[in-house]
């Protein structure tokens, strides 16, 4: 066995041996194990950070949002948007924050839907989010405002690689409540235009 499968043998155990501790009725070893999962920051250890927003204990749901956005996983943003509606507002919370380090932009509509909350600081914490993302899609030459919704969006949002989120957006935005709507701005001809993307 050469040196490399060696590593990756003694890698896996040690995830295992995480996955382990997860389990543990101690929660500073369920802590010590998401803190070592992100340091970790495999794929494979991602995957795990990921079926830990679903854990029944708030704490391990909390613990692995902020890991999840320290990584900038992005393939954690499905399940992360889903945790904006958590019971825990500390989730709520740790959740908007965690989208807004990783800057994703399917993240917009659901923390939109958020700034809607009763709650003043899960509201603010969803406009703080918003705020990363826009600042970190204009790092790429990308740009949405009040003004200009419709230069972000059709531009940059790639539906061949996302059709049903990009389907789940021209809707939402149809049937926009609240600020959605009036925030993109978009006419019946802006949207058949987004539409025509998809064929």
């Amino acid at each position: 066995m050469n040196s490399e499968k060696i590593k990756e043998n003694q890698k896996r155990k040690e995830i295992e041996g995480f996955v382990t501790l997860l389990d543990s009725n101690n929660e500073m070893r369920r802590i010590y194990a998401i803190d070592s999962l992100q340091k970790d920051g495999s794929k494979r250890a991602i995957r795990i950070l990921i079926k830990c927003l679903k854990h029944d204990v708030p704490l391990i749901r909390n613990k692995a949002t902020i890991s999840l956005g320290r990584l900038g996983a992005k393939e954690a943003v499905f399940q992360l948007n889903k945790r904006l509606k958590d019971r825990d507002l500390a989730v709520k919370n740790f959740t908007s924050e965690a989208l807004g380090k990783i800057g994703d932009y399917r993240s917009i509509m659901p923390l939109f839907r958020t700034m809607n909350h009763e709650d003043e600081l899960v509201k603010d914490m969803a406009i703080n989010a918003l705020g990363k993302i826009r600042a970190k899609l204009l790092e790429k030459g990308i740009n949405f405002t009040p003004k200009q919704p419709i230069h972000f969006t059709l531009e940059h949002i790639d539906p061949a690689q996302h059709p049903k989120s990009f389907q789940k957006f021209l809707k939402e935005i149809r049937k926009g409540k609240n600020k959605t709507r009036g925030y993109w701005k978009l006419t019946a001809k802006q949207l058949m235009a987004m539409e025509g993307r998809l064929k």
